[in-house]
């Protein structure tokens, strides 16, 4: 594999990472403020 894929993909993966956290606390925050 060449580094140019590997360094892309990386980074993609921890973005999207963050990403389901990001929608994972937002769920949560509603949950609250509808409780």
């Amino acid at each position: 594999m060449p580094m140019s894929v590997v360094q892309k993909a990386r980074p993609n993966a921890a973005f999207r990472r963050c990403q389901i956290r990001g929608l994972v606390r937002g769920k949560r925050l509603e949950e609250r403020a509808k409780a």
